[in-house]
């Protein structure tokens, strides 16, 4: 009866990191993806990595119920963070969309994305499409299930609040360097973008009878698309650079 409650515990602790996950991130967390679909997928890997990871943990269990109730909480907090970082990916290109949108005029013509369920502009969505697919093409998802395999030989089921603290305060840097990556992602556009308006400044003072606002927008919008079709294959190429670097920054915030 011992090790079928051994067995039981780190089953259950190893499931609730890896649902967490799945129900964090955009990839598969999205309204699309029935939630039965995630705790089969979760089921599933769990039972992929319960031999695997068992002989580490056995010394340690079994646990009260009561505590074992926390661990499985804690666990599902690292699984949440874990999913965090990951979305955070296609958010640096929901941002960057964002970005392309203003400057070219699109700031208030949005759509429902329909991974994430929320309001954004038609650019923003165009480019996180452009990510989910690239994510894809690159074994994002297959190397996000290898990162959290690692973690857990970076912060054990159990007894992690030291690695915890340093994990997050090390998560804490993404958010400058999403925004950071953002900028230096749109400034492409952007700085066309200004130039074309430094031009309608200086021809609308040259001739003021030339009413600048009428082919103003229309100039933005032109201007907006074709460096978008002539950057789309720097910026599938950016992501599936970036997908990668990220991940390995993900897992580099381990201690």
């Amino acid at each position: 009866m011992l090790p079928f409650i051994i067995g039981i515990q780190i089953f259950f602790l190893i499931f609730a990191r890896l649902f967490a996950l799945f129900s964090s991130t955009t990839f598969w967390g999205s309204t699309l993806i029935n939630a039965r679909f995630r705790v089969l997928l979760g089921f599933l890997t769990t039972i992929l990595m319960y031999p695997l990871l068992q002989e580490i943990y056995l010394k340690s269990f079994p646990v009260d119920w009561p505590i074992f109730w926390f661990w499985v909480l804690n666990n599902a907090l690292i699984g949440l963070a874990l999913g965090f970082l990951i979305s955070m990916f296609f958010s640096l290109f929901q941002i960057t969309g964002q970005f392309f949108a203003f400057q070219m005029g699109f700031g208030i013509s949005v759509v429902m994305d329909p991974l994430s369920q929320e309001q954004m502009p038609i650019v923003g969505q165009m480019l996180a499409m452009f990510a989910l697919l690239v994510f894809i093409s690159v074994n994002g998802h297959l190397t996000t299930i290898d990162i959290l395999y690692k973690s857990f030989s970076k912060v054990p089921l159990m007894d992690f609040s030291k690695d915890l603290s340093a994990f997050l305060d090390k998560s804490t840097g993404y958010f400058s360097f999403m925004f950071g990556a953002a900028l230096q992602f749109s400034m492409s556009i952007m700085g066309s973008i200004l130039i074309a308006t430094l031009f309608i400044g200086l021809l609308a003072k040259a001739a003021p009878q030339i009413n600048a606002m009428m082919f103003g927008f229309p100039l933005y919008i032109a201007l907006g698309f074709l460096l978008l079709s002539f950057l789309t294959p720097n910026i599938v190429n950016y992501m599936g650079n970036y997908i990668n670097s990220f991940l390995s920054r993900i897992l580099g915030a381990f201690p």
